[in-house]
């Protein structure tokens, strides 16, 4: 039944990129942009799927080698179960820490379907990790528009935006993965297609701003500029571009951040 779900999400998503062309340079390699990135050794320790995970276990073995990089703190939007971060604090340095904020919301039907993701306890699956893994986890139940996270911006090696994605909610973290992501480090987006319509009209706008690759096997987008001398993206500009196509409710809790 699993294989089953994930196989229609797959050809949902990749019959609606056919017809819609997407600014983004793909790639089917990782290492191009991120080299020696397969080359350590991770482990996962909770794989069962269900609705509202990421796309596939490629995409989880994918942010678990990143995870194991060690290069700052792990940012991630948003908790839901706790599958992806369980797996990213179990493959963290000993002193690594990934915070990890969500809100709590089943009903966020801004995909095409309306799909919600039914009912669950944020953090669940690690609520009751080992104390070596808890320890790495530290979780701030909020939307993620109201969480002060000043004291980290430009420190963090990962940042992982997959919460809300209705358009508002998704340029907010995009904005705010902006400022908390260091020189050298990586953004990574899940969703990017057109069933979830709010996420792809959000990056579709960023790759004008800095450059993106879009990962069609992973089902991720990633943002890692680490080109000699490359400068960081000036998060209050894309902040205006992006809000040029956010809906006016949004552009108050934005600038606000």
């Amino acid at each position: 039944m699993r294989r089953v779900r994930t196989l229609a999400r797959r050809l949902l998503g990749r019959r609606a990129l056919a017809g819609a062309p997407s600014p983004i340079q793909t790639s089917d390699d990782p290492e191009v942009l991120l080299p020696g990135l397969y080359e350590r050794t991770i482990t996962l320790g909770y794989t069962r799927w269900r609705w509202g995970h990421l796309y596939n276990d490629q995409a989880l073995v994918f942010l678990c080698h990143l995870a194991a990089d060690g290069t700052g703190p792990v940012v991630e939007f948003v908790t839901f179960d706790g599958r992806t971060t369980y797996n990213l604090a179990l493959n963290l340095p000993v002193d690594g820490e990934v915070l990890t904020i969500d809100a709590g919301v089943v009903h966020d039907p801004s995909n095409v379907e309306g799909k919600t993701y039914g009912s669950f306890v944020p953090g669940e699956c690690f609520l009751g990790a080992p104390p070596d893994v808890r320890s790495r986890i530290r979780f701030i139940q909020s939307d993620s528009r109201q969480v002060d996270l000043s004291n980290l911006y430009d420190r963090a090696g990962l940042v992982i935006v997959d919460g809300g994605h209705a358009h508002d909610v998704c340029v907010s973290d995009t904005v705010l993965a902006l400022r908390l992501v260091r020189p050298g480090g990586v953004i990574v987006w899940d969703d990017y297609t057109p069933y979830w319509p709010g996420v792809k009209e959000t990056l579709d706008a960023l790759v004008r701003l800095v450059p993106l690759t879009h990962y069609p096997r992973l089902g991720l987008v990633v943002y890692a500029d680490r080109r000699p001398g490359a400068a960081s993206a000036d998060p209050a500009a894309v902040a205006r571009a992006l809000l040029s196509h956010a809906a006016p409710s949004a552009e108050g809790r934005i600038r606000g951040g």
